[in-house]
């Protein structure tokens, strides 16, 4: 049993160790690639400063081509909106349009109706 407990603790023990080793080993990448990077960004800025404000200026250039696009998606999505909009205002302006002459033609109708009636009412009266 002893044996045994002490297998455990020491696949226990290998197994915390493996996980801290794993651990330090990616803390030790992070910092190495941390270094490397400032070190090369240091090494580049030295070397062309020139470069730098160019490639500044090329990411300018990028950013100010996303916003281009972005403002060109909305453009076209406002565009398609106020066509939404314009056909439903035409689809309503041709109901009322429609209605507008049925109220026309019925008051037409009422009025023929009307002189229908004056004409016999004048008939009976003589």
């Amino acid at each position: 049993i002893l044996a045994e407990a002490q297998r455990e603790a020491r696949a226990q023990a290998q197994v915390e160790m493996t996980s801290s080793l794993k651990v330090l080993k990616r803390q030790l990448k992070e910092k190495l690639e941390k270094r490397l990077k400032q070190e090369l960004l240091h090494k580049l800025q030295q070397q062309s400063g020139e470069a730098v404000e160019g490639l500044d200026q090329v990411g300018l250039l990028v950013k100010l081509n996303e916003v281009k696009q972005v403002v060109e998606h909305e453009k076209g999505m406002m565009a398609q909106m106020h066509a939404q909009k314009l056909a439903a205002v035409r689809k309503t302006l041709r109901a009322r349009e429609a209605e507008a002459q049925r109220a026309i033609e019925e008051g037409e109708r009422l009025r023929r109706r009307l002189r229908e009636c004056e004409s016999r009412c004048a008939q009976l009266d003589r």
